[in-house]
């Protein structure tokens, strides 16, 4: 076995292994905002953080300049405060201090959301999450649509639920968010070639492994998580420690075994293979910008320029962030919302585009 199939079948046994000596949920501080509980169809309480800027709230009408309002969402095994490990590096409330009504979703099981089971998919997130969230937050703000922002698998919700007939969503930024899975490093093979192990996993506690994750995940540059997730020199360390500790969260086997089923096959489907995501592309006709790192090597540049190929949007637009493209580095899956220079390069072109839309 090679040295990087080592290090992920031992990645993988710590994982499974796991007891609760890490972070708890709800250990770490809200940086302001309001909760709201939205249930879902069949029966699952998802968090929704709002945080609502100064001219919405001093509106007698309740509605601001920025009417639409903004629902942002995290990849797998995160939640919401992935999005705001410090003040500098703080999406929503860049977003709320330029005006805009900010809204961070827990999908089910992770964050402050329900965890009833980790009997759930990917489908459960598209088809019962999505919904939901997106109704409540039209209700509440007496807006017609929403735009939705999502980072990695944050977006690839939002690519089956458009592509599968969902509506509501007036424009939709992509960071990060894969569909072509057939570029693959040692890591990601590695990890996909555990199916059948996966399958009987219920969950994977990334919670409780926090404090042996600041050692293994994230610090050192050759770490599983360097390898895919980030480009060290792109990142503070205390920032990695406290997305390991609060943005980071646990993770459905169900889930991950549906991912590893993708990969393996060069697919994106649903668990039960009835519905191809993939071929729900071709069904999106909303504004879309696709956001991309050039060392990103979970979701490379090419496998988010695949679903940029395949939507029929008359508007969209594809950035890949990297050197070449006049940016101050070569950026990685997860600097791309928390890097060092984030705030100042991907920031504004998200804030563009939504002032656009």
């Amino acid at each position: 076995m090679n040295l990087a199939k080592l290090k992920t079948v031992f990645f993988l046994f710590c994982l499974c292994a796991g007891t609760g000596a890490g972070c708890s949920p709800g250990v770490c501080p809200e940086t302001g905002g309001e909760f709201h509980n939205v249930v879902t169809d069949d029966g699952w309480r998802i968090n929704v953080h709002r945080y609502t800027p100064l001219t919405l709230a001093l509106s007698h009408e309740g509605r601001g300049d920025k009417t639409t309002p903004v629902i942002v969402c995290h990849g797998l095994s995160a939640n919401h405060q992935c999005f705001e490990p410090d003040d500098e590096r703080n999406l929503d409330k860049f977003l709320s201090d330029n005006g805009f009504d900010t809204w961070l979703i827990d999908l089910r099981g992770v964050g402050a959301s329900d965890r009833l089971s980790w009997d759930f998919n990917f489908d459960d997130f598209v088809r019962h999450d999505l919904p939901a969230v997106i109704s409540y937050v039209k209700k509440i703000t007496g807006a017609q649509s929403v735009q939705w922002i999502g980072h990695s698998m944050g977006g690839m919700v939002m690519y089956a639920y458009l592509g599968t007939g969902g509506t509501g969503i007036r424009s939709v930024i992509a960071i990060g968010s894969p569909v072509d899975f057939r570029p693959q490093n040692e890591v990601i093979k590695a990890i996909s070639s555990q199916q059948d192990l996966l399958r009987h996993i219920s969950h994977i506690p990334i919670r409780a492994l926090s404090g042996f994750g600041n050692l293994y995940f994230g610090l050192s540059r050759n770490s599983p998580a360097s390898m895919l997730l980030w480009n060290v020199d792109n990142m503070e360390k205390e920032t990695i420690r406290k997305l390991i500790k609060c943005g980071g969260d646990n993770m459905s086997g169900r889930v991950l075994a549906q991912f590893a089923d993708w990969v393996s096959n060069g697919t994106c489907r649903s668990s039960d293979m009835k519905t191809d995501y993939m071929k729900g592309l071709s069904e999106i006709n909303v504004p879309i910008l696709f956001i991309a790192g050039l060392l990103d090597n979970l979701a490379p540049p090419s496998s988010v320029k695949a679903a940029y190929d395949r939507v029929s949007s008359k508007d969209k637009v594809f950035r890949n962030f990297s050197r070449a493209n006049g940016d101050s580095t070569d950026y990685g899956h997860v600097d791309l919302i928390i890097g060092k220079k984030a705030r100042e390069e991907v920031f504004p072109e998200i804030l563009k585009w939504l002032s656009e839309h």
